[in-house]
């Protein structure tokens, strides 16, 4: 194919000039013992379990944040097809790392001149393991399934100084060219130490140009950049403030700079935006030239919880400045195996003027490798097709907070595994 291409159109990427088609363990119960033998059989039992999993080290694991929970939302399932936000379909990459577990997808509708594909960005995050998390973009034509671009690598970006993390894809037609912003996580050790937003350019999704600084914040978290250009040329960047404590934080508030060309930037000003109950942990959002709003995706988390307890939200602006939130969820932790754990940072398009398809990401629990008494996160994606009334119905219904039941975490949550 790129052979093909490269004679009819020399110096045309294939992705431009054509289109691309693209358990649960049960731990033994063993009984009360009856007898000192009985006793002592089993607690070789146990020895002898734990030193198997202890020369297992081969599969990619991290600590435990927390087991799956209850999900926090009392709220009767909507009845969805296939593919519906009760029921979405899960997406398989083929990561640079092996692991196929991905998480922050990003995706964006290429103009009708470079093929109208879809192209999106995610990061690899192998069971939590940051030093896999780096930018890495794959293009479809569905939204449900995906292949790297043809002549393209992963990863597009690395760095030595922590993990790249929260990609974003952005269309300048002023310049014909895609732009990748990502957030450089600096570490000292295990100690976080700043949040560094850079942008790279592509005129086709598969050349990158080398990568240039955008914004840089030191001494706190930093999180998610989301960056738009609107209808009229304006750019802004939206990003989560969650303090020195990150993770942690008990609270955050959403920031957001403006721009002329997507490279100078204006110093962050607080934006009105509150999820009463719930702290802002991460979000992408949309410009939606249909309806004339802003659309965000929210993944935040309740008081008194981490940012491992994520569910998302939707809330929605006309000026960028003061957002609508909503009372429910678009997607609660727990209400579908895949996302037990989490709903993560999440990406939506308008296909049409009330068709909207959105790419979820999220985590659940799984036994560990390494010991039996930890678990660890599996990240994926997954995507789900509705409506714009559709979704603006499910968000606005009464809800009931449920006391939240969660396990104790079986080791502490450390920020520098945070994606």
């Amino acid at each position: 194919m790129s052979l093909l291409v490269s004679v009819i159109a020399p110096g045309c990427s294939p992705w431009r000039c054509a289109h691309y088609f693209s358990p649960t363990v049960t731990t033994p119960q063993l009984p009360g013992p009856t007898s000192r033998s009985t006793a002592a059989l089993a607690l070789l039992f146990v020895v002898a379990l734990a030193a198997c999993a202890r020369e297992d080290t081969r599969s990619l694991t991290a600590p435990t944040h927390t087991d799956d929970a209850v999900p926090a939302f009392n709220i009767v399932p909507v009845t969805a097809g296939g593919g519906g936000l009760d029921q979405p379909s899960r997406l398989d990459f083929a990561t640079y790392d092996g692991s196929s577990q991905v998480v922050h997808p990003d995706v964006l509708r290429a103009p009708e001149a470079w093929g109208g594909q879809l192209l999106t960005v995610v990061t690899p995050y192998p069971n939590s393991q940051t030093r896999y998390e780096n930018p890495s973009v794959f293009s479809g034509t569905s939204g449900e399934t995906w292949a790297p671009l043809p002549g393209g690598a992963n990863p597009v970006a690395t760095t030595t100084r922590g993990y790249l993390s929260d990609p974003d894809l952005v269309y300048d037609p002023s310049r014909d060219e895609v732009r990748l912003y990502f957030r450089e996580v600096v570490m000292a050790g295990k100690r976080h130490v700043a949040d560094n937003v850079y942008y790279m350019t592509s005129p086709d999704g598969v050349r990158w140009s080398e990568r240039t600084l955008a914004t840089a914040t030191s001494g706190r978290y930093v999180v998610s950049p989301s960056v738009v250009r609107d209808s009229s040329g304006a750019w802004r960047m939206w990003a989560v403030d969650a303090g020195s404590r990150g993770c942690k934080a008990k609270d955050s508030k959403l920031v957001v700079s403006v721009s002329t060309d997507g490279r100078q930037w204006s110093p962050a000003t607080a934006a009105r935006f509150a999820q009463p109950g719930y702290v802002p942990w991460h979000l992408d959002v949309q410009w939606v030239p249909s309806r004339r709003e802003f659309w965000a995706l929210v993944a935040a988390y309740p008081l008194g919880e981490t940012c491992m307890a994520t569910s998302l939200f939707l809330s929605t602006s006309t000026d960028g400045e003061t957002w609508t939130t909503y009372p429910a969820p678009v997607l609660a932790r727990g209400t579908v195996p895949q996302f037990a754990a989490n709903v993560y940072r999440s990406s939506l398009v308008f296909d049409s003027e009330n068709a909207v398809t959105l790419w979820m990401s999220g985590a659940r629990s799984i036994p560990s490798a390494i010991r039996l008494t930890r678990s660890s996160l599996e990240w994926s994606a997954a995507v789900a097709r509705t409506t714009a009334s559709a979704l603006l119905a499910r968000v606005n219904r009464p809800v009931a907070v449920a006391a939240y039941r969660l396990k104790p975490p079986v080791t502490p949550y450390a920020d520098n595994d945070v994606p």
